[in-house]
């Protein structure tokens, strides 16, 4: 019976220490920085008042590997880049990083988005889009809702670690402007859940910088990495007295 009782102890220990450690990985991870659909985008090129040193004081900024236990994932952050998220009580969803100022994080303190970005995010399916399918089209229509010439370039499969992905490519008008935005989707099944996980990778940008600023996707798509979710990892064993005595 000592050794049984030996035996649980360890497994239980060892459940235990894990289970803290994922604890503190989540309280430390930088949360999300939500992405306000209705605002317009504003350039910041030529705008003086953004430093390619300041760091805005209640921003999270991101550099090298980037880890969300929430949504069980990580990527690295490409080198000589700064992502940007928002402190609690912010979801903790992933970053954006300014394409224009790839160092800074003060466009967070702007109103608008950067005329050209990089953003990453994880968030349940809640509008049950289901497919990437589904996500192109509900992109198009958005897109052909507000600017003009919208049309889908090119749909590659591809993968983000080990999950199916899709690779799309939409080119639009903006302003008189050429502009791209290449999206890399992937949905994860939650082992019975309610809602899958949607994975993506944003990259929006004027057509004439696209062959620079697609780099940086390929580089995140690579050195991604999914982990374990929190409901799947296991449960310590249950500690039955009469059967110890068996």
């Amino acid at each position: 019976m000592k050794r049984n009782l030996l035996r649980f102890a360890v497994t239980f220990l060892t459940f235990t220490i894990g289970m803290a450690a994922a604890a503190l990985t989540r309280v430390f991870r930088p949360p999300r920085l939500q992405r306000p659909e209705a605002v317009e985008f504003k350039s910041t090129k030529n705008d003086p008042s953004v430093s390619k040193t300041t760091v805005p004081e209640d921003d999270i900024t991101v550099e090298g590997r980037y880890s969300n236990f929430d949504y069980a994932y990580s990527v690295l952050v490409p080198k000589g880049m700064m992502a940007a998220g928002s402190p609690a009580p912010n979801p903790n969803h992933g970053f954006g990083i300014d394409l224009m100022h790839p160092t800074s994080t003060s466009w967070m303190t702007h109103e608008g988005w950067p005329h050209a970005y990089l953003w990453v995010d994880a968030s349940y399916d809640s509008a049950e889009y289901g497919t990437p399918t589904v996500v192109i089209k509900n992109s198009l229509d958005w897109l052909r809702e507000k600017h003009i010439r919208v049309r889908l370039v090119s749909k590659t499969a591809t993968h983000l670690a080990r999950l199916r992905a899709v690779r799309f490519v939409i080119a639009y008008e903006e302003s008189g402007e050429a502009m791209i935005e290449d999206h890399t989707v992937a949905f994860r099944n939650q082992l019975g859940e309610g809602s899958d996980i949607v994975y993506t990778i944003e990259l929006r940008t004027p057509a004439s910088r696209y062959d620079r600023d697609k780099e940086p996707v390929v580089e995140m798509q690579r050195s991604w990495l999914i982990d374990p979710l929190p409901n799947d990892y296991p449960l310590p064993p249950v500690y039955d007295e009469k059967k110890q005595h068996e």
